[in-house]
């Protein structure tokens, strides 16, 4: 008896985990027979959280289920679902971006659809590609999906992917940037899959933006040069090869003549990661991999007059075709971040498609958002604002008041949520809209920020300083704000010092930054801004019981002062 207990016993463990996994696929099937787009949100949001959360497990669980067991209809499910269901273009790019990472490792393991699932599939895809919604950052990844999907063609189907040709054709007529990305992507699967005449199109569209390299940008150009070494592996070894290799080497050539030789450099760059890419996804036969060998070599001519050099551009690009899985695995590889690619890369092309900075704040706001995507978006959202301090782009001051007050309800988030490399950048956003805000002819002297600062030198002094210390622009009309400010500052320095083991951390780091300050504001300080400075440092310096070493910061600070204010201003 006590013998058949510990047999059963034994086999609870066993008859446990198949009870989960059939829960699993159970919970696997309700979700792919869901009609709303709600229930589809519901798991697509919770997969992008905080990994320790108990939604992003139950989700993974639920998502790895679907996988493994039923790949045809979560495609199926997620491609009707980025094309009907969301008006967020976040949603749709987290969608497309969870496929895309599906079928790499569905790829992997040689996964096949089945012939029904195809024919819904094929579909499906093309009209994504064609929706006005779909952004190219979006077709960035959706050009994974159809790589896979045309390799399922190529298997099971015969005759190619016509549909496919047709919306290349379509893509050159209104999006040629588009149909570069998706014929790239196409595997060659078989001789005719892409057309000659679809060929022969992309190509021409891929010339005309090379030739216009003074009036494209590095991206579109460096695509279009992949299009066009992706056009010479179609030809070589075919009476065109000579002719097009000669024709390619004259556009690098006539990019250098326009003072773009930069372009040529980065082309000839990027193009490992994209052989290496398509090399694995296509094997690239003796021919091919020989002329884009020697068009390397002829292109790398343009740019380098040593033989040496153009033997060693040659050799990169041999190497990476002789062995394009391996490219991006050596630990000293520069490239081994960008041929990785994964989600941060995806990640920032979306967000450089946004134009609206308060729709990427509104991102970053989403405080149970994995933390890397939100250092990724307010990194985003920083240089964006940059560009308008630097007058690069132009954003109008509208659309920075409508940033105030969710900028604030973002400094006063639990510190524990943002992260000290985070609340960084935070401080230089709030920069950029102070600068503005406070410089524009409309009063607006921004109160809450100053609350803000005032408040939290109560409770966490040091994030205080630091954003006070960010408003490095001239302050006009603060008289009444200002010395309230400072007043609170000190009272909390007198406080901290006299606590003891506060002052070595938190008070020099604090009085470091207002070195800082000091330094960047001193080329427009007045006869004001020179007896107010003077008199904060003597009210610091009085401060009994400061240590030597905070001291010493305070003189270096004065000694900067009396040097950079000119002896008029003094009296």
């Amino acid at each position: 008896m006590a013998e058949e207990e510990e047999e059963a016993a034994m086999e609870d463990p066993w008859i446990d985990a198949l009870e989960e996994s059939w829960n699993q696929m159970s919970k696997a099937r309700d979700f792919l027979k869901t009609e709303t787009c709600n229930e589809v949100a519901a798991v697509i949001d919770a997969l992008f959280k905080s990994q320790e959360s108990s939604e992003y497990k139950s989700a993974r669980a639920l998502y790895e289920c679907c996988v493994a067991h039923f790949a045809d209809f979560l495609t199926l499910k997620l491609l009707k679902a980025y094309r009907n269901c969301s008006t967020s273009s976040l949603l749709r790019f987290r969608m497309i971006y969870l496929l895309s990472q599906a079928t790499t490792e569905l790829r992997s393991r040689n996964f096949q659809f089945s012939p029904s699932a195809l024919r819904d599939v094929k579909p499906l895809v093309i009209s994504c590609l064609e929706m006005e919604e779909t952004r190219e950052s979006d077709i960035k990844i959706l050009r994974r999906i159809v790589s896979f999907v045309a390799y399922n063609v190529g298997m099971l189907e015969e005759g190619g992917w016509e549909e496919l040709n047709g919306c290349i054709l379509g893509l050159t007529d209104t999006s040629p940037c588009r149909a570069f990305h998706v014929f790239l992507d196409v595997p060659a699967v078989c001789d005719d899959f892409i057309t000659l005449p679809v060929i022969q199109r992309v190509y021409d569209e891929a010339e005309l933006v090379l030739l216009n390299a003074e009036r494209v940008g590095v991206q579109d150009w460096v695509l279009a040069f992949q299009t066009v070494v992706k056009v010479g592996v179609h030809a070589a070894d075919s009476e065109m090869e000579s002719t097009l290799m000669e024709r390619i080497r004259k556009l690098a050539d006539d990019a250098v003549k326009k003072g773009k030789g930069e372009f040529v450099d980065r082309g000839l760059q990027d193009l490992k990661t994209f052989l290496a890419r398509d090399g694995s996804l296509s094997k690239y036969n003796k021919e091919q991999r020989t002329f884009v060998a020697e068009l390397a070599f002829k292109i790398a001519s343009c740019r380098h007059e040593s033989k040496k050099e153009r033997k060693k551009v040659k050799s990169e690009i041999s190497s990476v075709l002789r062995k394009p899985n391996m490219y991006g695995h050596d630990d000293d590889d520069d490239d081994n971040d960008h041929i990785a690619g994964g989600f941060e890369i995806d990640w920032c092309n979306h967000l450089s498609t946004l134009s609206s900075p308060l729709e990427i704040l509104r991102i970053f706001a989403v405080t149970d958002l994995e933390e890397s995507s939100r250092e990724v978006a307010i990194r985003r959202l920083n240089l964006l604002l940059s560009d308008h301090t630097t007058k690069k782009v132009v954003i109008e001051v509208s659309v920075m008041r409508q940033l105030q007050p969710l900028l604030i309800s973002c400094l006063k988030e639990d510190r524990l949520s943002v992260s000290d490399s985070m609340f960084k950048v935070l401080g230089e956003v709030v920069f950029h809209v102070a600068n503005e805000v406070l410089s524009n002819k409309e009063e607006d002297t921004w109160f809450d920020l100053w609350d803000y600062i005032v408040s939290q030198c109560k409770t966490q002094f040091e994030k205080a300083v630091y954003i006070f210390q960010c408003l490095t622009m001239r302050l006009d009309d603060m008289d009444i704000l200002i010395p309230e400010i400072t007043l609170k500052m000190i009272d909390s320095v007198r406080k901290l010092v006299e606590r003891g083991g506060m002052e070595v951390g938190v008070v020099r780091r604090a009085f470091t930054d207002l070195e800082k300050v000091v330094n960047k504001q001193m080329k427009w300080y007045s006869k004001s801004d020179y007896g107010f400075v003077k008199g904060l440092l003597s009210r610091l310096y009085a401060i009994k019981a400061m240590k030597m070493e905070s001291r010493m910061v305070l003189w270096r600070i004065n000694a900067i002062v009396e040097r950079g204010v000119h002896d008029d201003l003094k009296e």
